[in-house]
């Protein structure tokens, strides 16, 4: 997580991973993917849970942008601690 927060390069990972982590990078930082991208993560996550991962990011982009254009903050009265970035 500190890596893609402080645009780093990834840690070695295996690569399944390696695959998933570039195709959501790539596609949340340029709003496409390379034909090699798409074709890693589909041999990854076949071309259902491609789809699927990229309705995920999506969807959370949507939740992302609904925040910040009502100002949507973190009530005041919560107990949980914040998580660390």
């Amino acid at each position: 997580m500190d890596a893609i927060r402080d645009k780093k390069p990834l840690p070695a990972m295996e690569p399944d991973v390696a695959a998933a982590a570039r195709y959501g990078l790539e596609l949340t930082g340029q709003n496409k993917v390379s034909q090699e991208t798409f074709d890693a993560a589909v041999a990854v996550l076949g071309y259902r849970g491609t789809t699927e991962f990229t309705t995920v990011m999506g969807y959370f982009r949507l939740v992302g942008l609904n925040a910040n254009a009502g100002d949507i903050d973190l009530p005041v009265d919560r107990t949980e601690t914040d998580l660390p970035v």
